[in-house]
C-alpha cells in the first residue's frame, strides 16, 4: 500500500514580544509544520531583532552574531529532519508533536521535571520516616508538586516536560500562576519555587542540559513584621528543661540566635574560624558575612553564647560549631516549646533575631 507523502516544513522566527530587558535580544523559536499541524518550541538562542531576516529564517549578513547563530540553526534543522525521517520509517505516520518531542528528548519519559520531582519526594518521604528530615518540609514539597502538575496541564496541556524544553518563560509563567491564580505572597512563592529551581540546577550539574534555564530567575523575599518574644517569654524558654534531647538542642540554637542576632542559616554554617579574639578589647567576636545579604557582620559573644558554644563543642561535623537540625525540624520543635512555655504566638526560628534587641 502506497502511503501519502506528508507536507513537512521547518522554519525559525523571532518572538519579539519576549525580548530581554538586559540586552534587547529576543528568543528564536522553531516551528514544525506537518500537513498543517504545527508544533513550536524554543531554539534556546537569542538574537538582535533588527538583524533577523524573517523570510530567510536566519540572521542577516556576516556579523559576529550571524556567524555564531546561523550554523546552530542549520544544525537544529538537520536534527529535526533526521527525527522526521526516522519516525516516518518506523511508524509510517508522523506528526509535528512527535518530531518536536523526539528532538527535545521526550519520546520516552526520561529526564523530565515532574518524574524527577516524584523521585525526590519519595526519597524525602523515606528520610522523614527515619526521622532524618522534617515532615512539614515534606508536606510543602508535596503541595509544590501538585501546583506544578496542575500548572503544567492547565497552561501547557502537558503531563510532564523534559528539562530541554524548559525556558525562562516557564518559571515566569509558573510565578504568575502562583501569584494570580493561587494568591500566594512573595514569601510563600519563594518557598514554592525553591524545589523547582533546585531540580533544574541538579539537571544542569548532571549534564542533562547545557545551561540552567531558570538561572536568571530572581525573587526577593519581603520583610515582614513577625513579632518578637517578650523578656518573660524568653526567660520561660531559657529556663524550661525538656525531656527530648533534640528539643533542648533546638531551644539552645534559638537562644543563640537571640543572643547574637544571627539567622538560622548563619548559625548552621558558623565555623570555629569565624570566632576570633579582637585586639582592641581582648574579647571574642563572630566575624562573618551574612549568608542572605552578603553584608559583613561582627557580633560580640556574650557569656551565655560562649556557654552554648562550649556545650556543643565537638558534636558537629567538620569545623561547624553546632550540630544544627534542618529549619523545618527546628520550627516543629519550637511549636512544642511554645506550647509547653505557654506562649500564644507562632514561634519560628526567624523570631530569634527579632527578640535579640532585648539583650
Amino acid at each position: 500500500m502506497k502511503t501519502k507523502r506528508s507536507t513537512f516544513k521547518v522554519l525559525f522566527y523571532v518572538k519579539r514580544t519576549a525580548a530581554r530587558v538586559s540586552d534587547g535580544k529576543a528568543p528564536v523559536m522553531a516551528r514544525i509544520t506537518i500537513d498543517g499541524d504545527i508544533a513550536t518550541f524554543s531554539a534556546k538562542l537569542f538574537v538582535t531583532p533588527s538583524l533577523w531576516n524573517a523570510e530567510a529564517g536566519k540572521v542577516n549578513g556576516k556579523s559576529a552574531e550571524a556567524v555564531e547563530i546561523n550554523p546552530q540553526l542549520e544544525e537544529i534543522k538537520a536534527r529535526i529532519n533526521n527525527h522526521y525521517y526516522q519516525i516516518l520509517r518506523a511508524d509510517d505516520f508522523v506528526t509535528s508533536e512527535k518530531v518536536r518531542n523526539a528532538f527535545l528528548g521526550i519520546g520516552v519519559m526520561e529526564n523530565c521535571i515532574l518524574k524527577d520531582f516524584q523521585t525526590m519526594n519519595k526519597e524525602f518521604g523515606d528520610m522523614v520516616e527515619k526521622k532524618l528530615r522534617a515532615k512539614s518540609t515534606y508536606n510543602k514539597y508535596l503541595t509544590v508538586y501538585k501546583h506544578l502538575e496542575a500548572f503544567m496541564w492547565e497552561k501547557k496541556k502537558r503531563t510532564d516536560m523534559a528539562y530541554k524544553e524548559l525556558t525562562k518563560d516557564f518559571i515566569d509563567d509558573f510565578d504568575s500562576y502562583l501569584r494570580n491564580e493561587k494568591g500566594l505572597s512573595a514569601n510563600t512563592l519563594w518557598i514554592y519555587t525553591m524545589p523547582v529551581l533546585s531540580l533544574t540546577d541538579k539537571a544542569w550539574r548532571r549534564g542533562i542540559i547545557r545551561t540552567d534555564p531558570f538561572s536568571e530567575y530572581k525573587l526577593e523575599m519581603e520583610e515582614t513584621d513577625r513579632g518578637y518574644l517578650t523578656e518573660e517569654e524568653l526567660q520561660a524558654v531559657a529556663n524550661t528543661v525538656f525531656v527530648d534531647k533534640q528539643t533542648n538542642l533546638v531551644r539552645d540554637m534559638f537562644l543563640f540566635g537571640c543572643f547574637t542576632g544571627l539567622s538560622y542559616i548563619d548559625i548552621k554554617t558558623l565555623t570555629f574560624d569565624k570566632i576570633q579574639r579582637m585586639d582592641f578589647d581582648g574579647e571574642e567576636w563572630i566575624i562573618t558575612r551574612r549568608t542572605k545579604t552578603k553584608v559583613s557582620s561582627n557580633v560580640p559573644l556574650m557569656e551565655i553564647a560562649k556557654e552554648l558554644i562550649e556545650r556543643y563543642k565537638g558534636l558537629a561535623k567538620d569545623d561547624f560549631v553546632f550540630p544544627m537540625p534542618s529549619n523545618g525540624t527546628c520550627n516543629d520543635h519550637l511549636k512544642k516549646i511554645a506550647t509547653v512555655c505557654g506562649i500564644n504566638k507562632e514561634v519560628t526560628f526567624h523570631l530569634s533575631r527579632h527578640s535579640s534587641f532585648l539583650f
